[in-house]
């Protein structure tokens, strides 16, 4: 290439850079406030990128797109400005007041422009600020307006989304019928096969699988949430396909299908590989462990609980903690290690109460019980099951309580008190009445019973004869048998041993059918292990077959690499003879960083200008504006008829000086400028007017916001302590303030700030310590 060729194009490309370099600096991306030419849409677009990571800079700038806005009446970035900080006040500030202000103020511009679409979502979000108060009414009015707006305007997805906020607000509110009506509404609008129609529709089905659930409908339940499942795994979205495989698995767990729960689990837990959510993942594991449990696998399934246990414990979640440890505690129970079974119930009993439910803490109580019944400790068998009586009794569990009454009568049976056991039998019995249970009505007859053979012989042998009736019509074999072996023994006392001996044959068909019933579950729990094991192996051979295609690829991307460094060394070869190029290119290097350090240069002094503005108009002391500063803000953009000043003045300010020397006072006036930015927002000014008073200018507020702010000033620096006591005299001091309000008798700043001084004036007449506003009449 000739070269005035090449020097053209150098420099072209040198000022190519040097205007882009400049366009970069001036188009505000960085997080920095610059200058006030920044426009009002890219402050708003900052504004926006900031709203999650730096939600205080993401409010400072929306108020300012919205200053700015208003300024130039652009009424579209006003309405945007509005919408975002509603929705920083609602989700990341946390203040709903000021959400629904500016949702409210949102909504009616983009009705008065038109803007359907983002009035609609506007009013989704208002509406939902009232459903999380409880305000169902407020809130059902809004969301009806926004489907009423939503129907004229077309949008299904829009429709189906404010169909879908009414159906989660009837869900809050526990009227799942109603819930499950606007649900299925929803699903009309959602035929659409984009990203947003199928990802919405996901959420519905994921909502009527949940309302499903409320009704104890568990086969719909896990239909819905299948349906979910499908439309997560086609969208690829990992999260909430792991999701969705934790409700379709709970769902067939309710059903009692323990192996198809177990396979929707194996593939959950193969995802969680993939993904951060600990929470999820445990309350997978401790499905999988409760199914375990029911297939008899109970080494198993504590190791599955221990698992989601651990994960508990590192997110915190002690109540989750003690929950999974009880039911450890019952496997080992199950397993006939009481030993281990009691150090796991007793995991609950350390925790901080405040943080276990007493369902909870109750179970731990109750099951020790019946360790330490079986242990003999009758003592601490007797005070553990009172404290679960209690809990029982006090949050109104008839069933539980007819359980642990049980318990309580056994324990003073074994300690020879028959009058204390027979109450305690007795309302045991009449809990279980109540319930309907019949196995707990059952066991409380056979007890009574047992009692009275040493009792009472006569009252003994109807109470058995009840107890086998029930036994027989609702087949509890166990239970049969025991008011078999209750008759038996009253009947040899009675010497009729005819009698006995029938019942003896009873008995012992009674004894083969409980045998046989055992036996038939013991084969489907073993064919049920045997397949859950054919499971877990099939799951082992895929993770097998997944790691193979995956060395397979690694292969074949290594033979890429090989070629592409075939190519790179070509090309290399090639570039061997263009040593002319490479050192024109070299030069034009050069070129463009000396170009480039000359500019970062002159943007250097640019920033020390600015470091040097910045100190000529603050205080160097207390970081506030100083008197220039302060005038130079004010000159540029100050509205009487929206401004409002406030002068504070530091009683007798000199006695701090004298008493405790000028370093205490320093310290006075830096804490008490941070008492004054902690009162006011972070666009009003805070300035130095000088020595120890100071001026607040305050922006569209109330005469009794203004009032509020200030006597909020004097009411906190009146109560601090600004150094630790020195001689056992402690530094507080008091502020007297002077206030001019906005209004609309337009005057100069310095007109409203003198008339805030003539206000300060009489507050120190008065006595000091007093807010005094300014007006025509103390004029």
């Amino acid at each position: 290439m000739p070269k005035p060729q090449l020097l053209v194009i150098s420099l072209l490309i040198l000022l190519s850079l040097i205007i882009f370099d400049a366009q970069a600096q001036v188009s505000g991306t960085t997080l920095q406030l610059q200058t006030d030419k920044v426009s009002e849409k890219l402050r708003l677009k900052d504004a926006k990128a900031l709203r999650f990571t730096h939600p205080n800079t993401s409010l400072k700038l929306a108020y300012e797109a919205l200053e700015l806005a208003r300024n130039n009446n652009n009424n579209s970035i006003i309405a945007q400005s509005h919408s975002l900080l509603a929705r920083l006040f609602s989700k990341q500030l946390n203040e709903p007041t000021e959400a629904k202000h500016h949702f409210y103020q949102a909504i009616k511009i983009y009705d008065e422009l038109d803007k359907k679409k983002n009035q609609i979502s506007d009013l989704i979000e208002y509406a939902d600020l009232f459903f999380k108060e409880k305000d169902f009414n407020t809130g059902h009015k809004v969301i009806d307006e926004a489907l009423s707006v939503a129907l004229i305007h077309g949008n299904n997805l829009l429709i189906a989304k404010t169909l879908l906020k009414k159906g989660q607000a009837f869900y809050d509110n526990q009227a799942y019928f109603k819930a499950e009506d606007k649900f299925l509404d929803s699903l009309d609008y959602l035929d659409a096969q984009d990203v947003d129609s199928k990802t919405l529709k996901a959420a519905v089905f994921h909502q009527l699988g949940q309302v499903n659930k409320r009704l104890q409908k568990h086969e719909n339940t896990a239909d819905f949430h299948k349906l979910a499942l499908e439309i997560h795994q086609s969208l690829g979205n990992t999260k909430m396909v792991a999701r969705a495989l934790k409700n379709v698995t709970s769902a067939e767990f309710k059903k009692q299908n323990y192996l198809e729960a177990l396979d929707y689990a194996m593939r959950g837990i193969a995802l969680h590989k993939e993904i951060d959510e600990p929470s999820e993942h445990a309350e997978l594991l401790t499905v999988i462990g409760l199914t375990y449990r029911n297939l008899n696998r109970y080494e198993t399934a504590i190791e599955h609980l221990i698992n989601a246990q651990t994960i508990y414990k590192k997110l915190g979640k002690l109540g989750k903690v003690a929950d999974n440890s009880n039911q450890i505690g019952f496997l080992y129970t199950r397993l006939e290690k009481h030993q281990q079974a009691y150090e796991f119930y007793k995991v609950s009993l350390t925790l901080p109460q405040d943080q276990v439910p007493l369902k909870t803490l109750a179970t731990s109580y109750r099951e020790i019980a019946f360790i330490e019944l079986e242990l003999k400790h009758y003592d601490v068998a007797l005070n553990m099951a009172s404290k679960a009586y209690k809990v029982y009794k006090e949050n109104n569990n008839p069933s539980k309580q007819s359980i642990t009454a049980r318990i309580i009568g056994e324990v003073y049976y074994q300690k020879r008190n028959p009058s204390k056991a027979l109450t305690f039998y007795q309302e045991a019995l009449s809990l279980a009445t109540e319930t309907s249970s019949q196995v707990d009505h059952v066991k409380a007859l056979n007890k009574l019973g047992e009692l009275y053979i040493e009792t009472d012989e006569l009252k003994a042998k109807p109470l058995f004869l009840e107890a086998l009736g029930i036994s027989e019509d609702a087949s509890l074999l166990p239970e049969k048998a025991a008011a078999y072996r209750g008759l038996i023994k009253l009947e040899q006392h009675a010497e009729n041993y005819k009698k006995a001996l029938d019942y003896s044959k009873q008995l012992t068909a009674t004894t083969e059918q409980i045998y046989q019933s055992r036996e038939q579950r013991r084969l489907v729990v073993e064919k049920a292990k045997l397949d859950s094991h054919i499971m877990e192996t099939e799951l082992i051979s895929l993770r097998e077959q997944s790691s193979y295609d995956k060395l397979a690829l690694e292969k074949n991307s290594n033979k890429i690499k090989i070629s592409q460094q075939k190519n790179m060394i070509a090309e290399l070869e090639l570039s061997k003879n263009r040593y002319a190029t490479l050192l024109l290119a070299i030069l034009l290097f050069l070129c463009v960083c000396a170009a480039i350090y000359f500019y970062r240069t002159l943007g250097l002094s640019r920033k020390h200008n600015k470091v040097l503005d910045y100190q000529a108009t603050h205080d160097p002391l207390t970081d506030s504006l100083n008197r220039r500063g302060l005038f130079n803000i004010i000159e540029q953009d100050f509205k009487t008829d929206k401004n409002s000043v406030i002068l504070a003045d530091i009683d007798h300010f000199k006695s701090v000086n004298d008493t405790f020397g000028h370093d205490a006072g320093d310290e006075v006036l830096r804490a008490f400028v941070g008492i004054i930015k902690s009162c006011v927002r972070d666009n009003d000014i805070v300035a130095r007017f000088g020595g120890e008073e100071f001026c607040i200018v305050l922006t569209d507020l109330e005469q009794s916001r203004v009032e509020r702010i200030a006597e909020n000033i004097r009411f906190k620096t009146e109560a601090a302590e600004f150094i630790k006591p020195v001689n056992g005299l402690p530094l507080t001091i008091t502020c007297s303030f002077g206030v001019a309000l906005a209004g609309d008798n337009h005057v100069l700043p310095t007109e409203l700030i003198s008339q805030a001084d003539k206000a300060l004036y009489k507050a120190k007449e008065k006595g000091r310590n007093k807010v005094v506003v300014w007006s025509n009449d103390r004029a």
